[in-house]
């Protein structure tokens, strides 16, 4: 009983949530960090403009899977993760 409780207290997290913690993670990045990002990105447009409009490109999954995996893989959420949590660095690289 106090289990079922406790899940129903528990906030989903859906994809606005993760949108909101990506945009304040990169909000308290260094100027430098986004600036690096920003031209990655804008490189990567350039080099590859199919790709880059991922939203409409068979690509998209391929880059929402890495992307995820750049940021955090949790073993306890994901248990085909074990042993491949990989977290984020700051390297200064973009």
């Amino acid at each position: 009983m106090a289990k079922r409780q406790a899940n129903k207290q528990r906030e989903i997290v859906g994809m606005y949530e993760v949108l909101d913690a990506l945009e304040d993670a990169l909000d308290s990045a260094s100027q430098e960090k986004r600036k690096a990002l920003s031209d990655t990105l804008n490189s990567f447009a350039r080099d590859f403009p199919e790709e880059f409009f991922w939203a409409v490109g068979p690509q998209s999954p391929a880059l929402l899977h890495h992307l995820m995996y750049a940021i955090d893989c949790e073993p306890v959420v994901c248990p085909d993760c074990a042993g491949k949590t990989a977290t984020v660095e700051t390297t200064g690289r973009a």
